[in-house]
């Protein structure tokens, strides 16, 4: 079961979140915007949390709710099953770009189709196969083992980072600090 990534990095950039959120947009383009700044420095996942009572039970608290979202994420997952990383990450950008507005779920299909060069049957298939629910949960799971308040969740190796922007601090002045530390915490660990 692995994870799709971009980035060639050892700092793990992680974000739980659903597509149907504006935050996810500005999140994603701060990351990749990270990534272009300190280049072989990042390796960015994006893992899906829908806010959307089809899949999630877990989200009953939530004030705003995501019809749809489910659909959303199992699309990506099922890009990637049938198309690899490229297509997966295509799909991601697709609905990112979206992030922030209701997206339409027969619009999205026909982008997945699109970008895993999948026909519509096979599509549907491995959107209900076991595989596609599985990761999903298990997207789920973890991110309700790190952080069960909001989204987006962001982890930086391994240490969730409870605000990634603020009035005073910036994303990317935040970024390079936590890149720092990091660093010289790998610094310190292999000279001791």
């Amino acid at each position: 079961d692995t994870l799709s990534w971009i980035g060639d990095g050892d700092i793990e950039f992680v974000v739980w979140s659903d597509y149907q959120t504006g935050l996810s947009k500005e999140l994603d383009a701060e990351i990749k915007k990270a990534i272009k700044l300190h280049p072989y420095k990042i390796t960015y996942t994006f893992r899906h949390f829908p806010i959307d009572t089809a899949c999630n039970a877990g989200i009953a608290s939530y004030p705003t709710k995501y019809d749809g979202s489910c659909v959303l994420a199992k699309l990506v997952i099922a890009c990637d099953a049938l198309g690899g990383d490229q297509s997966r990450w295509k799909m991601h950008d697709w609905l990112i770009a979206r992030s922030g507005t209701k997206i339409d779920l027969t619009e999205a299909t026909v982008k997945a189709e699109e970008f895993s060069g999948a026909d519509s049957d096979t599509l549907q298939a491995v959107l209900i196969g076991i595989d596609v629910n599985n990761q999903m949960r298990l997207d789920i799971l973890s991110k309700n083992n790190v952080w069960r308040k909001s989204i987006p969740v962001l982890m930086v190796d391994g240490r969730l980072v409870p605000r990634w922007r603020s009035e005073e601090v910036t994303a990317q002045v935040l970024f390079s600090q936590i890149i720092q530390s990091v660093e010289d915490e790998a610094v310190a660990k292999g000279t001791n």
